[in-house]
């Protein structure tokens, strides 16, 4: 029903019945890994033990409320929260949750609703990760122009370069010695040091 997802996922409930269902849709071949717990107390513990992208919380929750909890975890931690609550309570909780990114479910829900919803959020789980990974990227070249920029200044001023000369001499440099241009630049920021 599902095809293997790389996710570390832990599932929140003191129900039996919901715990065996979604050990059927999520069997050892479609997750990564799968951890349950009872209770709120374990959960914490389970999730400052391990990494979890994924938690699925089944409120109620013996010992603990599982909204305030949801809150508490996607507010404290990088994961995807998906949160299912009586229908009667459904958009008292959505209303409380929605803005933080906390996927909120009406019990009883059907299968596909569930899948729909966490493929949802496995989706934009990835975008995440794929924006922040160009996030980081723009921020590394952005240090590496800062660190050209300021050993082309220290060539400038103390090995009396022109900036062509510079520029020049810190990629020749980093070919010569096989190494990046950052290398480079922070060789020379390091030996010409004010």
């Amino acid at each position: 029903m599902l095809k293997e997802l790389k996710y570390n996922v832990l599932v929140v409930s003191s129900s039996e019945k919901f715990i065996g269902t979604i050990k059927k849709l999520f069997s050892p071949d479609v997750i990564d890994m799968i951890d349950f717990v009872s209770n709120t107390f374990l959960a914490r513990r389970m999730i400052l033990e391990r990494s979890y992208e994924i938690v699925i919380v089944n409120n109620p929750i013996a010992s603990g409320d599982g909204i305030d909890f949801s809150i508490d975890i996607i507010e404290s931690y990088n994961v995807g929260v998906i949160l299912f609550t009586s229908s009667e309570s459904y958009h008292e909780v959505f209303d409380k949750t929605h803005e933080l990114g906390i996927l909120t479910i009406s019990k009883p829900a059907s299968t596909d609703t569930f899948i729909q919803v966490f493929r949802l959020l496995c989706s934009t789980r990835e975008r995440i990760h794929n924006l922040d990974e160009k996030r980081v990227s723009f921020n590394e070249r952005l240090e590496i122009i800062r660190l050209v920029d300021e050993a082309k200044i220290k060539l400038i001023k103390y090995a009396h370069f022109s900036e062509d000369e510079a520029h020049k001499y810190i990629e020749r440099q980093a070919m010569q010695f096989r190494i990046t241009k950052k290398q480079s630049a922070l060789m020379i920021i390091d030996k010409y040091k004010d």
